[in-house]
């Protein structure tokens, strides 16, 4: 029944932030930044927050400062008459994604619902916990050994529960982005395909416009593999400084991209940085693949240059 909080006019709305009641005494993995973290001796009106909670709230890389820090709450409005706490003290700062901590005997007490039960003109005022008549939402299992994730989603779901693992939902990520990597690498070909036909092109108007300079090359003893290959090299050339053009757009567009998600990442506590990267290997073959179809675009005009007649092309005008 706690839908935000805030502090020093920052708000948090819970809607995306979660705020989870744990058992202190249970395992709390999560690196402590700044502070302590739940223990059995915390009480209604301990939080615990993680860093991007924490940046939310304007302590971003000043963790140290927002503890000991008092928050207010605002209650939901579909809360009835659940009753919403005024506040907590923030007692620390987790390495965590976007979610604050309370007590579970907190969090119990906190989902307490008051109903009225009129009998014989008496009404009677009962508390009853929302957690024991409906249950819990969600229970998160850790998992140490990553080996043993398959055997323990089997386990549960032989309980009765349903079981969803974040391998599962990494693996229904990667095929989106298979399908986006298809779709993108049949535009690339598409594009590949046009850019050996602009190569063919650039390199017959070149033919054509060095007409005599090839008439007088094969007059002084220039041979048709030597013109061949000084066209091939050319189209080569086209095709390596198109492809250098595109990385280096590419390696823009990743700094720019990079910029924005890891303002997001940081925002969501989450360390990773530079999610979007092109590597070198990548990046040279993509040089020599560019390059490779550049010279075979231009076989078509380098073979039509070399087949020309040196008188007739000494006369060409």
């Amino acid at each position: 029944n706690v839908a935000a909080m805030s502090l020093d006019g920052a708000r948090v709305d819970f809607d995306k932030t979660r705020l989870y009641g744990i058992d202190p005494t249970a395992a709390f993995s999560y690196k402590v930044i700044a502070g302590e973290t739940l223990t059995s001796a915390s009480g209604e009106g301990d939080m615990v927050v993680s860093t991007s909670v924490a940046n939310k709230l304007g302590y971003a890389k000043r963790y140290d400062e927002i503890v000991g820090k008092q928050v207010s709450f605002e209650g939901r409005k579909d809360a009835g008459d659940m009753k919403t706490p005024s506040g907590a003290k923030i007692i620390g700062v987790v390495e965590s994604d976007g979610a604050a901590y309370i007590t579970l005997d907190w969090a119990s007490n906190i989902a307490m619902r008051e109903e009225h039960n009129g009998k014989n003109g008496i009404d009677t005022v009962t508390r009853v916990s929302e957690m024991d008549r409906n249950g819990y939402n969600a229970i998160w299992v850790n998992v140490p050994n990553k080996n043993d994730l398959d055997r323990v989603v089997t386990e549960i779901r032989k309980l009765g529960a349903g079981a969803v693992s974040g391998r599962q939902a990494v693996t229904e990520q990667e095929k989106i982005f298979n399908i986006i990597g298809a779709v993108l690498g049949g535009i690339g070909a598409i594009a590949l395909f046009v850019a050996a036909i602009g190569v063919i092109n650039t390199m017959v108007m070149a033919t054509l416009e060095r007409t005599r300079e090839i008439g007088i090359m094969r007059a002084i003893g220039a041979t048709k593999r030597t013109v061949r290959r000084l066209f091939r090299v050319e189209a080569g050339v086209l095709g390596f400084m198109g492809g250098l053009f595109g990385v280096a757009i590419s390696f823009g567009f990743a700094v720019g991209l990079n910029s924005i998600l890891n303002k997001q990442l940081a925002d969501s506590g989450i360390a990773d940085r530079n999610i979007v990267s092109i590597s070198p290997q990548i990046a040279v073959v993509v040089l020599l693949i560019t390059t490779l179809i550049g010279m075979l675009a231009g076989s078509l005009p380098a073979r039509r240059a070399a087949n020309m007649d040196p008188v007739e092309a000494l006369r060409y005008e």
